[in-house]
């Protein structure tokens, strides 16, 4: 990665927001937990409410509703589910694979996110937020029938971005931002080491039975976990984005936003680490298998672009007691159509073929003040899957999903806030069958059963 010294200034954010599981959040691999106060009401509201500073992410031009400066402290947790029960399980010779049917892929994480905002001028704003808006994690057993596909697979990104905000006029603001984007990724495999030494020896012209027979007698049995090896692939990069968002308030009550993020491009590099089975160095035969395929620990790189989104957004309070509010958000995921891994050592390039479709995410929610000083919160979203079913991989088993939320906030004093929000989200149970353009003999099929609880809470702190 450029610029070492900033990876090491970000070692402790990044050290507390352990990579994130993929069934967890947004729909694809984007994440909208950026907030407590807008988790309540499964982010509706995120483009027009502007109750706290965290409007920086989702719609800066709301930072002029602020007339004191204000720091917010993000944290949440999430507990997901997403168990695989595979049904066939095939190697590149399209034999069995052996190990186990049944696998919990996803971990529990902590995501956090840090805010400042508030006015320079009576008219002009500033905001910073801190945050993780990119994030997926899972991780299968090495035993289990889904090695050969994936075994650990994480993205994790954290993002820079300072933005300023102008009110125009009494009921018109505009902002403007950008954002310095790292982004760390690790896509981990095993390798059959059978079936590569039965492939090996077949090209090289040898009958398949008596290179299956060798290879048994050396202890490399195609699908067997005892002659895998692992291929480990790790890249990093920091890439530049920008942002900008309008508000327009008709009255104190009623408030519409628009924002818009853009796409940032990272040209990520690395190295992949290839272990294989010893056998594979002290055996001449085999290590000439090795030496023809260049399996050996090289460096990397890859393309991945993360999506622009559009957020349309209301707010209206309707009296003393209620407020009611609505979201939708549009992501260009079509940008995401293949991921290539380009080795420079020999090493064939691995593609894998995403074909991800443009989404929405569409969301409704409401406040209920109950007391001066406890407000209540509720919501419901629907957030479509980019995944289709004949696209869908082990990496990414995503599909629609179906959020219900509450949440609250208790105000301390006029200086200082909390805000608690919980989601429960259903996912369609996925079904997944796979294959891989290097090795269309090989096949993971199978159906997914994937839920998400998540809780977050955040400080929020104004002052002079």
């Amino acid at each position: 990665m450029k610029g070492f010294s900033k990876k090491i200034l970000l070692s402790s954010f990044i050290g507390i927001s352990p990579v994130l599981v993929s069934s967890s959040f947004a729909a694809g691999f984007a994440l909208y937990e950026q907030s407590a106060d807008r988790l309540g009401t499964a982010y509706a509201g995120v483009t027009a409410a502007a109750e706290t500073v965290t409007t920086t992410f989702t719609n800066a031009a709301g930072l002029t509703r602020f007339n004191q400066h204000q720091a917010v402290i993000f944290g949440t947790g999430i507990f997901p589910e997403m168990n695989l029960k595979t049904t066939t399980a095939l190697t590149a010779l399209g034999t069995p694979i052996s190990g186990k049917n049944n696998e919990q892929a996803a971990k529990s994480a902590l995501v956090p996110a840090f805010y400042l905002g508030g006015p320079i001028t009576s008219r002009l704003f500033y905001g910073l937020g801190v945050t993780v808006p990119f994030g997926l994690e899972t991780e299968y057993a090495k035993d289990t029938k889904a090695r050969y596909f994936a075994t650990h697979s994480s993205v994790q990104t954290i993002d820079i971005n300072p933005n300023l905000a102008y009110k125009v006029t009494d009921k018109f603001s505009a902002s403007i931002g950008v954002s310095a984007q790292y982004i760390e990724a690790k896509l981990d495999r095993a390798i059959d080491g059978g079936s590569l030494c039965v492939a090996g020896l077949v090209a090289g012209g040898l009958p398949s039975a008596s290179a299956a027979l060798f290879c048994r007698s050396n202890g490399l049995t195609p699908g067997m976990v005892s002659g895998d090896g692992q291929a480990k692939n790790k890249a990093d990069n920091w890439g530049y984005g920008g942002n900008f968002g309008l508000m327009y308030s008709s009255d104190e009550n009623t408030r519409i936003g628009l924002s818009f993020r853009s796409a940032i491009k990272h040209k990520a590099s690395g190295k992949i680490k290839v272990t294989l089975p010893s056998v594979y160095s002290s055996n001449s035969t085999l290590a000439r298998i090795v030496t023809a395929r260049s399996l050996k620990s090289q460096k990397v790189k890859a393309t991945v672009t993360v999506p622009e989104s559009v957020n349309i957004g209301s707010f209206k309070k309707l009296n003393d007691k209620w407020d009611v509010m609505a979201d939708l958000t549009f992501w260009k995921w079509s940008r995401f159509s293949k991921l290539t891994l380009k080795y420079d050592a020999g090493l064939a390039n691995n593609v894998t073929e995403e074909r991800f479709k443009n989404t929405y995410k569409i969301s409704f929610g409401g406040n209920y003040h109950y007391t001066s000083d406890w407000m209540f919160k509720f919501g419901i979203a629907f957030d479509q899957s980019p995944v289709s079913t004949s696209h869908r991989t082990a990496r990414l088993p995503d599909d629609n999903r179906f959020w219900g939320s509450l949440g609250l906030r208790k105000d301390f004093s006029e200086r200082s806030s909390i805000d608690v929000g919980y989601s429960h989200i259903w996912v369609n149970s996925p079904k997944i069958a796979e294959s891989t353009l290097a090795a269309p003999n090989s096949l993971l099929a199978g159906k997914y059963k994937n839920s998400t609880d998540i809780l977050g809470a955040q400080f929020n702190f104004s002052y002079a």
